[in-house]
């Protein structure tokens, strides 16, 4: 009985064809999954330094009544934004909160305005002041886009405690 192999040939054909429709079907997953990071990633490279805190004389409201207060201003440089995520630090523990345009926060009020009442996001090359129930230590801020994609951390700032612990009330807290 005569044994045949199969010739050199036909198996370097097809293990070149298997080697074809592998890579075929990787490409046709990794390419778009490539191109659609890239984009997004773009979309946040953009902004990049166009949302801050401000330094303004309100960046620094506490008071010792109901659990003390955090004022802080927010300055947006780029139509692209159409809101930001704050997070609000304290002892090891963290607070966040999306804010946009018509949001309303228990907990986030503009400045001369009472607390679950909306809020409004700067336009650009505005600057909104908005003040916290609590004291915190550190804030940090996060770009929201048109497209809805929440961005890396954009800016932070330490809280420094207020020489004069009824700052807030002179500038309108109701």
């Amino acid at each position: 009985m005569e044994k045949r192999g199969l010739s050199p040939i036909i198996a370097v054909v097809l293990l070149l064809m298997i080697t074809v429709v592998a890579a075929g079907i990787i490409l046709a997953f990794v390419v778009p999954f490539v191109k659609e990071n890239l984009s997004s990633s773009g979309e946040c490279f953009e902004v990049l330094g166009d949302l801050k805190f401000d330094e303004t004389p309100f960046i620094y409201l506490n008071s010792t009544e109901d659990g003390g207060r955090t004022g802080f201003s927010v300055r947006i440089d780029n139509e692209k934004i159409v809101g930001f995520r704050i997070s609000l630090q304290s002892e090891g523990s963290s607070d966040a909160f999306d804010i946009e345009s018509g949001t309303q926060a228990s907990n986030i009020r503009m400045l001369l305005d009472n607390f679950n009442s909306p809020l409004e996001v700067p336009t650009r090359g505005g600057v909104r002041t908005y003040v916290t129930q609590g004291i915190f230590e550190k804030l940090e801020i996060f770009p929201i886009l048109e497209s809805k994609r929440k961005c890396d951390m954009a800016d932070e700032i330490k809280i420094d405690k207020c020489e004069d612990p009824d700052a807030i009330d002179k500038v309108g807290s109701p």
